[in-house]
């Protein structure tokens, strides 16, 4: 499926310490949803595999907070009051607007 959202951070993986081992949660993408269902969490957790991080690294570094981002995903798991959505990101590409976003706090018990 495709979606829109804003891009608050990324995270390191804690899944899979050793760069040179494949991986399908080498980092994490989080995302901001409008409307949001929370003001001070993010909504969406994107798992990127380390594949397509080594191919889209430039465009992913290039990210800034309140960036706006058209992004293909497949669910993995819904989220509740606990845990964010988690999705595996397909693909992405910034569209060229952003927002002003507040501090957006992540524990990272929410992380896959």
């Amino acid at each position: 499926m495709r979606w829109k959202g804003y891009f608050t951070d990324t995270k390191q993986s804690s899944g899979n310490p050793l760069p040179f081992v494949q991986s399908d949660h080498a980092i994490n993408i989080l995302v901001k949803m409008m409307p949001s269902e929370s003001v001070l969490y993010p909504d969406i957790v994107l798992s990127v595999s380390s594949k397509f991080l080594a191919e889209k690294q430039g465009l992913i570094k290039s990210l800034e907070k309140g960036d706006e981002i058209m992004f293909d995903a497949k669910i993995m798991t819904l989220g509740n009051e606990f845990k964010m959505h988690h999705l595996h990101l397909l693909d992405f590409e910034k569209t060229g607007n952003s927002i002003p976003l507040q501090d957006i706090v992540v524990r990272e018990s929410t992380l896959p």
